[in-house]
């Protein structure tokens, strides 16, 4: 069993989907999704391009590139400065993106946000791998950091133009694969495959848990806490079921036929979600929210070592 679907990373603290992202993913729930659940191309786009959006929402993805650069206050700085620039992963994406857009299948709208987010980067990554070359090289030492001066408001809105038609990109993205994943529960359950069926649950209601928390004043805000509260007694709920399952296919398991290890640790990992978020409302601290945030993606990745 493969869970399609981006790894939030929605850091109040970090580099992840901000409030605006989030709100508009939500809104665009309402709008018409087309991924068809029974179409193998499609399913297979849409998981191609959630693999070039992880990738450039990864550690050294357009967010963190973003984060490095406006920290080196190119503005502020001087010949004598020690500078640098990065391009982190932004071309492993780029490749990720194209490959996923060139295949067949999939809703119009998903391409056309994928077309702008590809040129809107292409732009971004051309001046940043000119600047990467002009620093390492130490040129800014003989022009006085003129090119540098000058380049940078151009770069600082190119990386803005980037994040806004990722952000477009997103939206769209979530759209589809909870199509897909409405889907796919239905299947598992029409299958009888009741372990996969809420293992998939749990991971899904655990997604809309982590996404109540839009900004960090929605830590402290009472009537979030309220909706979280009530989807963590559904999220728990599902996790007894699930070890409940699990317990029975452990039971039924051969030696020839175990029961693959990672639905426990998937588990495992939303459990420590639940606990992350009671932390999190007694301290009203971000980083137990970003310990809610690793958690659930460390329970993404074990739901994808699935056999299925």
């Amino acid at each position: 069993m493969t869970i399609a679907g981006a790894a939030i990373a929605l850091m109040l603290t970090g580099c992840g989907k901000g409030a605006d992202q989030a709100e508009n993913g939500a809104a665009a729930q309402s709008g018409a999704a087309t991924t068809d659940a029974g179409d193998p191309a499609a399913g297979a786009k849409l998981s191609a391009y959630t693999a070039g959006y992880n990738k450039l929402l990864d550690t050294f993805g357009l967010p963190a590139m973003v984060e490095a650069y406006a920290k080196e206050e190119i503005a502020r700085k001087s010949p004598t400065d020690s500078i640098s620039v990065n391009t982190g992963w932004l071309e492993q994406a780029m490749t990720l993106l194209k490959t996923a857009r060139a295949m067949p299948g999939g809703p119009a709208d998903v391409d056309q946000a994928a077309d702008r987010l590809i040129g809107a980067l292409g732009t971004a990554m051309t001046r940043l791998e000119g600047l990467k070359v002009y620093y390492d090289s130490k040129a800014y030492k003989e022009d006085g950091l003129k090119r540098g001066k000058l380049e940078d408001p151009a770069m600082t809105a190119e990386f803005k133009a980037a994040t806004t038609a990722m952000e477009q990109f997103s939206n769209i993205l979530d759209r589809e694969q909870k199509v897909a994943g409405t889907a796919a529960l239905a299947a598992l359950k029409a299958s009888g495959d009741m372990l996969g069926y809420h293992t998939k649950l749990a991971l899904q209601q655990t997604d809309q848990l982590v996404s109540m928390f839009k900004g960090e004043g929605d830590i402290t805000n009472a009537a979030v806490i309220a909706k979280a509260d009530a989807q963590v007694a559904q999220i728990e709920q599902t996790l007894a079921t699930q070890r409940a399952e699990l317990a029975t296919a452990k039971a039924a398991a051969t030696a020839d036929k175990p029961v693959d290890v990672d639905y426990g640790l998937v588990g495992d990992q939303l459990t420590s979600v639940v606990g992350d978020y009671r932390d999190m409302k007694q301290s009203r601290d971000t980083d137990d929210f970003n310990d809610m945030v690793e958690h659930y993606n460390s329970a993404i990745e074990d739901a994808n070592d699935i056999d299925g």
